[in-house]
């Protein structure tokens, strides 16, 4: 049996976000791109949770 794979979405935001930081030393990020990290992080997890990976 495979079981199906977790993604917390707080940590995914917070290693997208410092991520970005390493990329960009101390770059600012608006309400709007944080919006938009959030989104996809969003995207991610249903991907992942809510899915039972396929045997192949």
């Amino acid at each position: 049996m495979i079981t199906p794979v977790r993604v917390d979405q707080i940590s995914l935001v917070c290693a997208i976000m410092k991520e970005i930081d390493q990329q960009n030393n101390g770059c600012f990020v608006t309400n709007e791109q944080v919006n938009t990290i959030i989104k996809a992080a969003n995207i991610i997890c249903d991907e992942f949770n809510n899915k039972v990976p396929k045997k192949e």
